[in-house]
């Protein structure tokens, strides 16, 4: 059994820190103040239950006979020791906080198969967002090298801007190689390469389904008390605006809709 449960355990660790398989729920968002100071929180929820389930049937189909009917319940055990108390390691997170920001508030879980992350941070000029960096680290035991996943930056894909009197907050644009032309129909290209190519490797392992199913949706969500002039958000709440993107199944990554290119532009005072 055990000799089962190890190669298991290292496909969804895996699978956590690289967050490309399962159902991912991503959101960022700024709450400014009256006088510009704010909160900042990102919230990340992965569902590996489902994945899990396939990556079971998938090598028990591949030995020849049923999985043991217990399991499931070992392996999933086994993961909430392994990654209860989470992938970052606040105390450090800490310590790389940019100037003027500070946590004010953190939880980390992993219980029924998903593991969710909530971050608060108090800022004092919302520039320095773009410096909070999440490291996710596998926890002992867990076969994973450290660095297998590049950390998160959740504020590093705005552009807030300081015009005087307003603020104006976009996307950053993504800088292309020096003397390259930027061909959108090449990138699509390259995107469904990319899944393609990992279906394969799947394919190649008998875990081929894997991605079947599995979403993903990524919302930004900024809370503004402040006259706003331009917005272009795919809803309001209140005085929060948001702009969501979902995809029902990542395989099909090539077929996900340019995002709307972030506009908001608000007074000052």
């Amino acid at each position: 059994m055990q000799r089962l449960i190890a190669p298991l355990v290292l496909v969804l660790s895996l699978v956590l820190l690289v967050a490309t398989a399962g159902c991912l729920d991503m959101e960022a968002g700024v709450a400014f103040n009256k006088d510009m100071t704010g909160t900042a929180t990102f919230k990340m929820t992965m569902d590996v239950g489902a994945i899990l389930n396939k990556v079971v049937d998938g090598m028990a189909a591949r030995g020849g006979g049923p999985p043991p009917a217990d399991l499931m319940p070992m392996l999933t055990s086994q993961l909430a020791t392994q990654f209860g108390n989470g992938m970052v390691n606040v105390d450090e997170l800490k310590k790389t906080l940019p100037e003027g920001v500070t946590l004010t508030n953190s939880s980390q879980s992993f219980a029924d198969l998903k593991m969710v992350m909530n971050f608060a941070f108090a800022f004092k000029d919302a520039s320095k967002l773009a410096d909070i960096a999440l490291v996710m680290t596998p926890p002992p035991g867990a076969g994973v090298p450290a660095g297998a996943s590049p950390p998160i930056k959740p504020f590093d894909i705005f552009a807030i801007k300081d015009e005087g009197d307003t603020i104006s907050i976009g996307m950053k644009a993504k800088e292309p190689a020096a003397g390259a032309a930027v061909d959108p129909e090449k990138a699509k290209a390259d995107v469904k390469a990319a899944v393609n190519d990992a279906k394969s490797q799947l394919d190649q392992a008998g875990l081929g389904s894997i991605l079947d199913g599995a979403s993903m949706r990524v919302a930004y969500r900024f809370d503004v008390p402040q006259t706003v002039l331009e917005q272009n958000a795919t809803r309001k709440e209140g005085t929060a605006y948001i702009w969501e993107t979902k995809l029902d199944n990542v395989t099909s990554l090539d077929k996900l809709p340019e995002p709307t290119a972030m506009k908001l532009r608000f007074k000052k005072k």
